[in-house]
């Protein structure tokens, strides 16, 4: 998840399109503040507010919830790096 810090915020945007709120949530809960962040500055401010406050509210997901949303979220990236709709600013991993 780390690797999406590098996307571009047009991407983010189609990537945040493609992501069910609830499997979001529970991948945010637990997320590094920078992979956080990145996500929330591809949102307008009214809806990152909104998103920021359910996942203080929300009850930690457990760990299967947050892998299976991790993925989730990393496949449709990858989808959408392949469809050239999303790019990582420099060279690594594709994960």
């Amino acid at each position: 998840m780390e690797d999406l810090i590098r996307a571009d915020n047009r991407g983010m945007q189609e990537l945040l399109r493609g992501i069910p709120n609830e499997m979001l949530k529970k991948a945010l809960k637990t997320a590094d503040p920078l992979v956080q962040n990145k996500f929330y500055s591809a949102m307008s401010q009214r809806a990152a507010s909104i998103l920021k406050d359910d996942i203080a509210v929300m009850t930690a997901p457990k760990p299967d919830e947050i892998e299976a949303a991790e993925m989730l979220i990393l496949k449709t990236a990858k989808e959408l790096i392949k469809e050239e709709k999303l790019t990582l600013t420099e060279a690594g991993d594709e994960d």
